[in-house]
């Protein structure tokens, strides 16, 4: 088991809100950064690691007019979809789940990102006094665990283990060191990103980036997980999926379409992504309802409280270096947001207003509790050697239903690219 390195707490300054900024209310903010790699390292597998820095956990504090900011390290990978971090309903734990990690000092660079060293680490931060944040507990939760999702009720923990044939590990969020149940997914697919939908062991799943499966965790009479059983078969819902969320009280399930398919050079060769909206049927005849198109590779997504409207943070192609790959496609500069209006009621989405923005590799974004702004993670500004990520917030008009950029835009560790609110 791997401790975290170094372990220490500190806290640095906030950043004064600008006149008609965006009111972003809540408890804290959580936000993950992974400084491994920058962003382009996806196309050239060039990290340009950071001496002296490690991953790390930022809590922003909200309640605080400078937005204060406690960080503790805290192993992560952004070679994941933006669903590694979570907290107990009542906010007061924080999960963490590394897919990859760190590679030794002496690297600096891959022929091929994907040589980057497996991760099986599972962290568990107190997060009663959000300005001082503490590790609880550590522990091995399979290889390469790609998300983290915590029951309604706060009772299970749910990731998955990258396995030939795929696992699907279940954890007593009581006890996780002891109360673990690596389970066989059924079928040929493997588990990407995995969100509860209920306290009855109902979940979402996608399967090798191009289908969403429904399961159910079969408990024995002793209450322990003993299996999962399907819902229904797959359906097939993308090209390249990322991770989704439930509306409507589970009606139906949400989640972006990068469209990158199967090649590995699809990155390079994708449209327009999707926000693909799935129809759940407790009986297995699941379809898709809705699909809106928005900008390029789609990965983060965020929905509002009361599931009026959806945000999708598309990544353009600002993953590609300056130069481009092989001297063509060279990398953008700008980013984009898309807001959608949602029907929680037919699961019907569109595409209303659609902004561009400076920045790379932005995966993920966030509603405050209000859902009249917005928090968006920013990897890093395209630099020579970037060493500063950011949190950019945006206001909307929810009368006009438009997006209003307010300029404000705190620092934290370099890296960013998963988010959470505690309300």
């Amino acid at each position: 088991m791997r401790t975290l390195r170094g372990l220490s707490l500190l806290l640095v300054g906030g950043v004064s809100r600008p006149a008609g900024s965006a009111d972003f209310d809540g408890t804290a903010l959580l936000a993950l950064s992974d400084v491994d790699m920058v962003g382009t390292a996806y196309a050239d597998g060039i990290l340009k690691p950071l001496a002296g820095t490690s991953d790390t956990l930022s809590v922003i504090d909200l309640a605080d007019p400078e937005m204060s900011v406690a960080t503790i390290p805290a192993p992560n990978s952004v070679m994941s979809w933006p669903q590694v971090v979570e907290t107990s309903p009542d906010g007061q734990r924080a999960y963490v789940v590394e897919a990859r990690s760190s590679p030794p000092d002496s690297v600096s660079a891959y022929d091929d990102i994907e040589e980057m060293p497996f991760g099986s680490m599972l962290s568990i931060f107190d997060l009663t006094d959000p300005r001082t944040p503490s590790v609880l507990q550590q522990l091995a939760v399979g290889t390469n665990p790609r998300s983290i999702s915590v029951s309604p009720g706060g009772a299970w923990l749910l990731t998955s283990s990258d396995v030939v044939g795929g696992e699907v590990v279940v954890l007593d969020a009581s006890d996780p060191l002891h109360g673990q149940w690596s389970l066989p997914l059924p079928g040929e697919m493997t588990p990407r990103a995995l969100r509860w939908r209920d306290d009855d062991g109902v979940f979402a799943a996608n399967l090798d980036d191009t289908h969403v499966g429904f399961f159910r965790v079969v408990f024995s009479a002793s209450g322990e997980p003993a299996g999962i059983e399907p819902i229904g078969e797959p359906i097939e819902a993308g090209r390249h999926l990322s991770s989704g969320e439930f509306i409507g009280d589970g009606a139906f399930f949400l989640i972006p379409d990068l469209r990158w398919g199967g090649s590995p050079a699809g990155y390079l060769f994708n449209g327009a992504g999707r926000l693909v909206s799935i129809r759940f049927d407790a009986g297995g005849a699941h379809d898709v309802v809705s699909q809106a198109r928005v900008e390029r590779s789609p990965e983060g997504m965020a929905v509002g409280p009361d599931e009026r409207f959806a945000v999708t943070v598309n990544m353009r192609r600002t993953y590609l270096p300056d130069g481009g790959v092989t001297g063509v496609w060279p990398g953008q500069d700008r980013s984009s947001l898309s807001l959608l209006r949602v029907d929680r009621g037919s699961g019907e989405v569109e595409e209303i207003d659609t902004v561009r923005f400076d920045g790379i590799l932005p995966e993920d974004a966030v509603f405050d509790v209000d859902g009249d702004a917005l928090a968006v993670t920013l990897f890093h500004l395209r630099e020579d050697l970037p060493e500063q990520g950011y949190i950019e917030f945006w206001g909307i008009d929810r009368g006009a239903g438009r997006l209003i950029a307010t300029g404000e835009r705190i620092p934290v560790t370099r890296g960013p690219h998963d988010l959470h609110l505690i309300p």
